[in-house]
């Protein structure tokens, strides 16, 4: 499992902690009491990780946004729970988990040789679209570049 020695991510991968945008999930907040029932999450589980150490306990009526870092981990331990981990491992891997979560927990995964993780999006300016062309072309198959050049002809 991570041991912390692999920090050096592939490009692919980015910590699921790294701020990646200020996108917002919902308009409107929501109480914790209806966040948990819409994300099947009773209150006996919440209060059993909350004894465990693993969560903070959500006060009822508490208004929430969708994006909290504190429900994303709520999402990951519900995840981990029903997964038939023991207790010993999910408590090894919620250790690990970042305290302050800035992705959706649906872009959150355990890399058993990297730790927690999170899809990268690559940056679209980091390569100019000409050069990309470029290198397309120089190894792309003449018949193929016609056929391409043919059907730009006709839209």
């Amino acid at each position: 499992m991570h041991s912390g020695d692999h920090d050096e991510l592939p490009e692919c991968w980015c910590r699921p902690d790294q701020h990646v945008s200020d996108g917002q999930l919902s308009l409107f907040p929501v109480t914790a009491e209806d966040w948990l029932g819409r994300a099947r999450i009773s209150r006996d589980a919440l209060r059993r990780w909350v004894a465990k150490g693993w969560c903070a306990d959500l006060e009822p009526q508490s208004l929430l946004e969708e994006s909290d870092p504190a429900l994303q981990r709520l999402v990951i331990l519900r995840g981990l729970e029903a997964s038939g981990l023991s207790d010993a491992d999910i408590a090894w891997l919620v250790r690990a988990l970042p305290p302050r979560l800035s992705r959706p927990a649906t872009e959150v995964a355990y890399s058993f040789f990297h730790g927690w993780v999170s899809p990268s999006v690559p940056d679209p300016t980091s390569t100019p679209f000409e050069q990309l062309l470029n290198e397309w072309l120089s190894t792309a198959d003449i018949d193929e570049l016609a056929t391409v050049a043919d059907r730009i002809a006709e839209v």
